[in-house]
């Protein structure tokens, strides 16, 4: 597997991340995000390995933001709607690994046209996480 300077960065930020902050809510994931930009693509601009390892590393850094507050939930620390709140992004973070699954799939076949089509749904996906997030409390992303 050839690593690229990217991957590399990736890499590094995931090992630092509890010393980065990783159990406070925006501290790894926020750093992790400024790294590697997700963005929609189009018909000329087509998925790569690195876009998938960029949704990849977002959606495991979000589950981890996701886990600690559920931690601090379960511990009275954090809001009383706080069950709710996670019920609201897990909504998100289980429909996400599957796209990532098919998107591997036709980047795989060089289907494009379906690469293009399951990836922006990704990536509505990871917006609306982060909208909804933040709209009851929970820092996500930038």
């Amino acid at each position: 597997m050839r690593l690229g300077l990217r991957n590399i960065a990736v890499l590094a930020l995931l090992a630092l991340g509890p010393v980065l902050g990783g159990c406070q809510s925006g501290g790894f994931l926020q750093q992790a995000q400024q790294a590697v930009q997700i963005v929609s693509k189009s018909y000329t601009n087509p998925v790569t390995q690195n876009d998938l390892y960029a949704g990849e590393t977002f959606l495991n850094a979000a589950i981890k933001e996701l886990l600690a507050y559920k931690r601090l939930c379960a511990q009275g620390k954090v809001d009383t709607n706080c069950r709710s709140n996670v019920a609201a992004i897990q909504a998100y973070t289980r429909q996400m690994p599957p796209l990532l699954t098919q998107a591997r799939g036709f980047v795989k076949n060089n289907d494009q046209v379906n690469a293009v089509v399951v990836w922006n749904q990704f990536v509505q996906l990871k917006d609306n996480l982060v909208t909804a997030a933040g709209n009851v409390g929970i820092r996500i992303g930038g």
